[in-house]
């Protein structure tokens, strides 16, 4: 087909423009097959419980042993209000504490290693992503995520504190004549260092490939090093949409935290060569959405514990899309039966990250449609997960095996 006779079958759509993906994958479209192997490097950010799925199974199946983890901006004087999604959207004047970022960075690495460890992941190495320079949402519906998951804030510890229980914990915080100073102590109870993003490189011995479930902060600055790009076989992201009525904010979350970063490894002007995969929203609401009572019968118990505690925080819906663990489900299936995709041109244009199909061949390929059941895909990784998680606790009970190793801090020796 000639590009013209394929400009004019397949109508371009942007994720600008109200639309949808309707026309897409009618010609122009691939299946990626056998993509060449390297070692896994998973970027995340947190609280939310995509990210620890997505490090715990890329661990548990994929043998991924570095993360690079990514934080926020947060001001933790703001008071608390419920999630909304009229309200939660972050307004210009918002003022975000330099120190109260790295803080909630330091300790959402200790949490994650702390979930990790008790999924029997090891040798988790946690790596400095910075803190990305914007937060879509606004710090009022923010601020009482960062202590989402602490197990050791309630009267007893039973891995993850009910609803009830969590909601007094924000509330006793709010009810603070400072609560900035008070937040503070709790987090710094549990912190974590983490290694220098700069050691990443040095670190490496042959390919990877990059498993983006978080803003593109760390990875742009990784690519700007010709030693770790020339590293770089492909980008498998959990990034963009077709229609922009399918974000929560004007642009997807893991864009929108840094439009320049996202810019530098998803635009035509790249220096990246390598293939990068986009799964967009839209794909993942449509395949990757199931109810509570699935997640129940699939996960592990803390990490069912986390996504019950995750859909009361906003809003009780009785289901959730684990939106971030795509990009993993592509490697493990080398794309082949998650979705047809086609070719992709990514541009920044007034505050807005468009994604528009593109005649030409840039290294951008996009999520159309499902190919196969992607949700079967999902439930089986949450499954095999559980029962890798579930071995390793016997084992480790009956002294088989070394406990899990993910429990260390990357602090030296003292």
């Amino acid at each position: 087909m000639s590009a013209k006779a394929h400009n004019m079958s397949v109508p371009s759509r942007k994720s600008g423009k109200r639309g949808g993906i309707k026309g897409l994958a009618k010609g122009g479209a691939r299946r990626h097959r056998d993509l060449p192997r390297g070692e896994p490097i998973v970027f995340v950010d947190c609280p939310d419980p995509d990210n620890f799925v997505l490090v715990v199974a890329a661990n548990l199946l994929r043998g991924c042993t570095r993360v690079v983890l990514t934080g926020r901006p947060a001001n933790f004087g703001v008071a608390s209000r419920p999630f909304s999604v009229r309200t939660c959207a972050r307004a210009a004047d918002e003022v975000d504490v330099a120190s109260d970022s790295v803080l909630a960075l330091r300790a959402t690495a200790a949490h994650l290693r702390s979930v990790a460890a008790s999924q029997g992941c090891s040798d988790l190495k946690i790596y400095d992503g910075g803190v990305a320079p914007d937060a879509p949402v606004a710090h009022a519906e923010h601020v009482h995520e960062f202590l989402f998951g602490r197990s050791d804030l309630g009267e007893s510890d039973q891995g993850v504190l009910t609803i009830e229980a969590y909601r007094k914990v924000v509330a006793d915080l709010d009810a603070e004549a400072d609560r900035g100073p008070a937040l503070r102590a709790l987090l710094e109870a549990r912190v974590d260092d983490l290694l220098p993003l700069s050691s990443l490189v040095e670190d490496l011995d042959g390919k990877v490939e990059c498993l983006v479930g978080g803003p593109f902060t760390a990875l742009a600055e990784l690519c700007d090093d010709d030693a770790f790009r020339d590293k770089v076989l492909n980008v498998r992201a959990m990034a963009c949409a077709w229609d922009s009525r399918n974000n929560l904010f004007a642009n997807q979350f893991n864009v929108g935290a840094d439009l320049q970063a996202a810019t530098f490894v998803l635009g035509k002007d790249s220096e990246l060569t390598c293939t990068r995969t986009l799964y967009t929203t839209d794909f993942c609401k449509a395949v990757l959405t199931i109810s509570m009572e699935e997640v129940a019968a699939a996960a592990s118990p803390r990490l069912a514990a986390l996504y019950r505690l995750w859909d009361a925080l906003t809003g009780n819906r009785g289901s959730v899309t684990i939106f971030d663990v795509a990009p993993l489900l592509g490697a493990l299936a080398d794309d082949g039966h998650m979705s047809l995709l086609v070719p992709a041109e990514c541009s920044l244009e007034d505050g807005v990250f468009r994604l528009e199909e593109s005649i030409g061949r840039c290294g951008v390929w996009a999520t159309a449609r499902a190919a196969g059941s992607v949700r079967a895909a999902l439930l089986d990784m949450l499954r095999r997960c559980a029962a890798t998680a579930a071995k390793r606790a016997r084992e480790g009970d009956d002294g088989a095996g070394p406990s899990p190793k993910a429990a260390r801090s990357n602090s030296p020796a003292t």
